[in-house]
């Protein structure tokens, strides 16, 4: 089954919930989540949202920053431009195992280009930002979605928004 849509909830203070299947690989974010994130939101470091489907189970979860990229940190000449560019990043992004596969990513990239969107009218935001925790999810986003790596760290991938962000 293919998901059309998610809900996106601030984050409660929840915990990742019994039955939540994840790979070892992923134990960092769980982790991050069950322990960093209200400290995180708190100080508004990262903005955290907990992903549910149409029966209101959580299925995931998705943190956002802004950080500026440095120009010299970016390949595209097009991205470069004269200064820094202000970026929204992904820095962490779970979502159940039994749920990948089935749009769930496509939702969360939409979901953040429309936070975006509303943002733009009060911020600068050029960049989309992806800190990949290891190859399978570096790899989604470069195949998927032409993310680009920076010269400096091959998991930190970058999309510029500037095609999507100039229509009104």
């Amino acid at each position: 089954m293919k998901y059309q849509s998610l809900d996106f909830y601030p984050y409660r203070e929840e915990k990742i919930p019994e039955g939540f299947v994840y790979s070892s690989a992923n134990k960092p974010l769980v982790d991050f989540f069950n322990h960093s994130a209200k400290k995180c939101n708190q100080q508004l470091v990262s903005k955290i949202f907990v992903i549910k489907n149409e029966e209101k189970m959580m299925i995931g979860y998705v943190a956002l920053g802004l950080k500026a990229m440095r120009r010299k940190n970016l390949k595209s000449s097009k991205s470069r431009g004269l200064y820094d560019r202000p970026a929204i990043v992904i820095g962490q992004l779970l979502i159940d195992e039994r749920y990948r596969s089935k749009g769930c990513g496509k939702i969360v990239l939409k979901f953040v280009v429309a936070v975006v969107r509303l943002l733009k009218a009060y911020l600068p935001l050029r960049l989309l930002v992806v800190e990949a925790l290891h190859d399978e999810s570096k790899k989604y986003f470069q195949e998927k979605w032409n993310f680009e790596p920076t010269p400096d760290d091959p998991y930190t991938l970058v999309f510029d928004l500037w095609q999507i962000l100039k229509k009104p």
